[in-house]
């Protein structure tokens, strides 16, 4: 009898020390308690204790990651963000989240390339799912002197981004450059309702 309760006490203590390590699931939690209060500073830190426990980091998921960086970016941390979520792209994550966040990073950083890689592929993959995205493609186009794909991004914006005064001299200017005088006329009665 008294083997019995040994043997089944060693398979309670063998099992529960198999689980996840408390420290690990802690840092965890406290990263999204830290996060749910507004308290992006402090989820920051608990997100990197929580990294620091896995050596080669190859065992975690993208997504966690890609949380990780939302929180950081939204802590004021970007390098830490793009950090981040270079970490969730070399395990394969995506979403339209990320890559619009890595686009508006970039974008304060004055960083065009990387802010129209990340615009490129947020439109390819997640089309329809982030407002303004062709809008900024058409500025950033016209200002690169890509009028083809200018002109490719005014034609899937939607009617708003359209109406405004500054994509319409934009897109105005952009025809004046390839003699569509057609195109001119209309384009500058609507300015001239706008702006008279």
């Amino acid at each position: 009898m008294n083997a019995r309760i040994v043997f089944f006490a060693g398979i309670i203590a063998l099992a529960s020390g198999c689980g996840t390590p408390k420290s690990l699931v802690s840092h965890k939690e406290n990263a999204t308690l830290a996060e749910s209060e507004g308290n992006f500073s402090e989820a920051v830190e608990a997100w990197k204790s929580y990294f620091s426990q896995f050596p080669g980091m190859n065992d975690l998921d993208g997504d966690v990651y890609a949380q990780a960086a939302q929180t950081a970016y939204k802590a004021g941390e970007t390098n830490q963000a793009i950090e981040w979520y270079d970490q969730a792209r070399f395990r394969d994550f995506a979403s339209a989240e990320m890559y619009s966040t890595l686009a508006e990073i970039y974008r304060k950083q004055d960083n065009l390339s990387r802010e129209l890689s990340a615009l490129e592929y947020l439109n390819e993959n997640f089309e329809g799912e982030v407002m303004g995205v062709n809008s900024r493609l058409f500025l950033i186009y016209d200002e690169i002197d890509m009028t083809e794909k200018a002109l490719s991004a005014w034609d899937e914006m939607n009617q708003d981004a359209k109406s405004t005064e500054p994509n319409l001299e934009k897109y105005f200017e952009l025809n004046k450059q390839l003699g569509n005088e057609e195109v001119l006329d209309s384009v500058s009665l609507v300015l001239l309702e706008i702006n008279p």
